[in-house]
């Protein structure tokens, strides 16, 4: 259970820090219903649960792309819904979907559109919440990512950022499929002190207080 906790060098340094997985190949589609296990606690900065494909330098000639959709909160602050982007001209994209988040689980997706290879969806319980977003040079899909993060501005000084994000039924699309399947993990995302707790419908990305 996520717990206040005493000042870590691993939240004072601040920067991004994560607990989640990360897919094995690349694909054009990941889904999970997410839900926040217990309140949040923000100092400062963000903390969020999302999932997503793309990444640092996936994008043409190592650029910064992807696109995600989760759960976010803010220092006192209401759990809500958001989505962002980023791509090659574009640049950082962050759209609120709406701070009267009422704490449900929401099925949340990202998708390739059908017949427009680099073109992308993003879905709140099977509606897509926005316009057809590019990734370029993604026709052949991008790495899936499911993950819980905290941000604290570099030296912020204060104690961590908590939270409880609970993933169920993460799910993949591959390219040239239309089924979804099970996902597959690559890697683990683990930054001390948060850690992924595995469950047999998902896992949980969490905070876990030092002993």
């Amino acid at each position: 259970m996520p717990a206040p906790a005493a000042l870590s060098p691993a939240c004072s340094a601040g920067g991004y820090a994560y607990a989640g997985l990360m897919g094995a190949r690349p694909v054009v589609g990941i889904a999970s219903t997410i839900s926040s296990a217990v309140a949040p606690r923000v100092g400062i900065g963000h903390v969020a649960g999302w999932v997503g494909v793309g990444g640092p330098k996936e994008g043409p000639g190592g650029k910064d792309e992807w696109v995600q959709v989760g759960l976010s909160s803010l220092p006192g602050g209401r759990v809500h819904l958001y989505y962002e982007q980023k791509a090659p001209g574009v640049g950082l994209r962050l759209v609120d979907l709406g701070a009267s988040f009422d704490g449900a689980a929401p099925r949340l997706a990202v998708r390739q559109v059908p017949l427009r290879p680099s073109w992308w969806r993003v879905y709140v319980d099977g509606r897509p919440v926005a316009p057809p977003l590019r990734l370029v040079g993604s026709a052949a899909g991008l790495t899936p990512v499911a993950t819980g993060e905290s941000w604290q501005p570099l030296g912020a000084g204060t104690g961590c950022n908590t939270f409880a994000f609970r993933f169920r039924r993460v799910r993949i699309v591959d390219r040239g499929a239309r089924s979804w399947v099970r996902f597959e993990t690559g890697w683990k995302l683990e930054n001390a002190p948060y850690a992924v707790e595995r469950r047999t419908d998902g896992f949980t990305a969490l905070f876990l207080a030092a002993a």
